[in-house]
């Protein structure tokens, strides 16, 4: 498997608004904000009730999950408000006008 995947063109990622995608079976949240539209790769599950990051909203440089509003930060996956929640984060980057995820980081999902 290569590496750098594309998962879509980049002009159908729109500014400040999470999409999912798949890599290695695993859903992952896709998101351009903050300064100069920094673009982040996140797990797509929220630990705490399992909410799609995907369908959240974007704050500033949060990502919010659309269950229990709980709010992570986009670059380091850390929970914002002081609990210990944290999701995974994972390379990305913009390649020939395409998003590209580091499949090598996103582990593979088990499927029973």
């Amino acid at each position: 498997m290569a590496r750098w995947v594309t998962v879509m063109r980049a002009d159908e990622l729109p500014p400040d608004r999470p999409v999912t995608v798949r890599v290695n079976k695993r859903d992952v949240a896709l998101v351009r904000c903050g300064e100069g539209g920094a673009l982040h790769a996140l797990d797509n599950r929220c630990p705490h009730g399992a909410g799609q990051l995907g369908d959240g909203t974007i704050r500033g440089e949060d990502i919010i999950c659309p269950l229990h509003d709980f709010g992570f930060d986009v670059r380091t996956g850390i929970e914002r408000d002081g609990r210990t929640e944290r999701v995974a984060i994972y390379p990305a980057r913009i390649a020939g006008g395409e998003v590209q995820v580091d499949a090598e980081a996103v582990a593979p999902l088990q499927e029973d």
